[in-house]
Protein backbone atom coordinates (compact mmCIF):
# COMPACT_ATOMS: atom_id res chain seq x y z
CA UNK A 1 0.00 0.00 0.00
CA UNK A 2 1.42 3.37 -0.98
CA UNK A 3 1.98 6.07 1.69
CA UNK A 4 -0.98 8.20 0.55
CA UNK A 5 -3.36 5.24 0.73
CA UNK A 6 -1.97 4.29 4.14
CA UNK A 7 -2.60 7.84 5.40
CA UNK A 8 -6.17 7.68 4.02
CA UNK A 9 -6.73 4.35 5.78
CA UNK A 10 -5.44 5.71 9.09
CA UNK A 11 -7.76 8.71 8.81
CA UNK A 12 -10.72 6.49 7.83
CA UNK A 13 -10.15 4.30 10.88
CA UNK A 14 -11.10 7.25 13.10
CA UNK A 15 -14.81 6.87 12.21
CA UNK A 16 -17.31 4.03 11.85
CA UNK A 17 -18.01 2.86 8.29
CA UNK A 18 -21.49 4.12 7.32
CA UNK A 19 -21.97 1.34 4.73
CA UNK A 20 -24.78 -0.88 6.04
CA UNK A 21 -23.25 -4.04 4.58
CA UNK A 22 -19.92 -3.28 6.30
CA UNK A 23 -20.51 -1.22 9.43
CA UNK A 24 -16.92 -1.63 10.65
CA UNK A 25 -16.45 0.30 13.90
CA UNK A 26 -13.72 2.90 14.28
CA UNK A 27 -10.37 1.19 14.57
CA UNK A 28 -11.34 -1.82 12.45
CA UNK A 29 -10.78 -2.24 8.69
CA UNK A 30 -13.69 -2.18 6.25
CA UNK A 31 -14.88 -5.58 5.08
CA UNK A 32 -15.22 -6.62 1.44
CA UNK A 33 -18.83 -7.31 0.46
CA UNK A 34 -17.60 -10.12 -1.81
CA UNK A 35 -15.07 -12.00 0.31
CA UNK A 36 -16.09 -10.98 3.83
CA UNK A 37 -12.43 -10.23 4.53
CA UNK A 38 -10.76 -6.88 5.30
CA UNK A 39 -10.19 -4.67 2.25
CA UNK A 40 -6.73 -5.12 0.76
CA UNK A 41 -6.62 -2.88 -2.33
CA UNK A 42 -8.64 0.06 -1.00
CA UNK A 43 -8.03 2.24 2.04
CA UNK A 44 -11.71 2.01 3.03
CA UNK A 45 -15.17 2.32 1.49
CA UNK A 46 -15.77 5.68 -0.20
CA UNK A 47 -18.51 6.62 2.26
CA UNK A 48 -16.13 6.05 5.19
CA UNK A 49 -13.37 8.09 3.57
CA UNK A 50 -15.85 10.92 3.04
CA UNK A 51 -17.12 10.65 6.64
CA UNK A 52 -13.54 10.86 7.87
CA UNK A 53 -12.92 14.00 5.82
CA UNK A 54 -10.42 12.47 3.39
CA UNK A 55 -10.13 14.89 0.48
CA UNK A 56 -7.95 14.69 -2.62
CA UNK A 57 -7.28 17.49 -5.09
CA UNK A 58 -9.06 17.27 -8.45
CA UNK A 59 -7.32 15.34 -11.17
CA UNK A 60 -5.22 17.21 -13.68
CA UNK A 61 -7.17 17.70 -16.96
CA UNK A 62 -4.63 15.50 -18.77
CA UNK A 63 -5.67 12.62 -16.51
CA UNK A 64 -9.31 13.04 -17.49
CA UNK A 65 -8.97 13.03 -21.28
CA UNK A 66 -10.53 10.28 -23.32
CA UNK A 67 -7.56 8.34 -24.63
CA UNK A 68 -9.05 5.52 -26.66
CA UNK A 69 -5.60 4.32 -27.67
CA UNK A 70 -5.33 2.69 -24.26
CA UNK A 71 -8.59 0.82 -24.74
CA UNK A 72 -8.34 -2.08 -27.17
CA UNK A 73 -11.95 -3.22 -26.87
Amino acid sequence: MNPEMQADREQALTVDCPMTACGAPAGQLCISFVTGRPLQNLAAHDARLKAAGVVHPPLHPAELRDDTRRMSW
